[in-house]
């Protein structure tokens, strides 16, 4: 049994990242403006019992605490865009507010803070690919890679590479049946498979996330009938392995802290999404915080998820999304602070 930690009073509790390789598992399910991308599909259509619907865990560095990005409704455009705002709330700024019916989600900053990688369907809108802009929303470029669907974007702390899911596959109802992570150079160059597809089953990786030292993935894998693990593998694509062995079938979301030296992840094993860590070997697994009760309904008796924890480069903090916003609490899961009134996929960058 996993042994029961911190419940944050108040029910504001998520927290998500760890150490081994950065991750952000899991396919993701996002529904944007009542459609869902046809990639995103892949949770919920091919896998029947569909991968835990939650986003993001990016690759942070130690470093001092910079903006957070983050995905956000635009009501003038009925689509989804990219708001970035700083850690103690306030306004944020919508910086693919041109990007008129089109949906941008999943920001991934750059080390230096001075781009954003991000999903995006812009084009005809029936699939999603990964682009890079500038952090004021200028200078947007497809990235390449190819594939029928990309997502989940994930910048190494390096700066040297973008690690992504790519769909290779597709079921006759258009989701994908099988996809994997892949890696590619921030300029388009040195594309390369990191994961290799399974054979004779519907399954999906996802959700990559760094290690610190850029040399480890850490990843969901989706299998038929929605089972979600935690792999993690080496950059280079060697040394796949499961993380956890544990009956729940419900992880998802891997997450690095600064140090490298604990994961964190979400679970969704009582029901409700919650977030748990474990030291980098997949040890001494402990739920953290558990589920979050929406202060916008105060008459909610049951608490939603928490998902989509991302370290701040300091390591003192934790953003994450719950109830439809976004929030961050101290290491301890304590302390919430209100850093978006609506928004998904929290990414927390470097002070420039």
């Amino acid at each position: 049994m996993r042994e029961t930690g911190l419940s944050v009073s108040g029910g504001l509790a998520a927290l998500k990242h760890g150490r081994c390789g950065r991750g952000r598992g899991n396919a993701v399910a996002l529904r944007r403006g009542g459609r869902w991308p046809v990639f995103c599909a892949t949770a919920v259509a091919s896998l029947v019992a569909g991968s835990a619907a939650s986003t993001p865990a990016h690759a942070v560095g130690p470093g001092r605490d910079g903006k957070i990005a983050f995905t956000q409704f635009n009501a003038d455009t009925g689509s989804y865009d990219i708001g970035v705002a700083g850690p103690g709330g306030g306004d944020a700024v919508d910086v693919t507010a041109d990007a008129v019916a089109s949906d941008e989600s999943e920001p991934s900053w750059s080390p230096d803070a001075r781009r954003i990688a991000f999903m995006s369907d812009r084009g005809d809108g029936s699939a999603s690919f990964i682009y890079v802009m500038n952090a004021d929303g200028s200078a947007v470029r497809k990235l390449g890679g190819g594939g029928f669907n990309q997502q989940s974007p994930a910048w190494s702390p390096n700066g040297g590479w973008i690690a992504f899911s790519r769909c290779t596959a597709l079921l006759e109802n258009g989701a994908c049946s099988s996809s994997q992570i892949v890696a590619i150079r921030p300029d388009g160059k040195g594309f390369h498979q990191v994961t290799k597809p399974l054979r004779g089953i519907v399954a999906n990786d996802a959700k990559p996330a760094w290690s610190p030292t850029s040399a480890r993935i850490a990843f969901t894998r989706t299998r038929s009938f929605g089972y979600n693990d935690v792999w993690v593998i080496g950059a280079n694509g060697k040394g796949l392995r499961r993380l956890l062995h544990d009956e729940s079938e419900s992880d998802h979301n891997p997450s690095c802290s600064p140090d490298g030296k604990q994961i964190a992840f979400a679970s969704d094993v009582t029901g409700t999404d919650a977030i748990f860590v474990m030291s980098s070997n997949g040890t001494g697994v402990r739920k953290l915080v558990d589920e979050f009760k929406d202060p916008d309904d105060p008459d909610a008796t049951i608490g939603g998820g928490a998902v989509n924890p991302a370290f701040s480069p300091s390591g003192k903090s934790i953003v994450f999304s719950a109830g439809g916003d976004i929030w961050r609490v101290d290491r301890a899961g304590a302390n919430p602070v209100l850093v978006a009134g609506s928004g998904d996929d929290p990414d927390w960058g470097r002070a420039g």
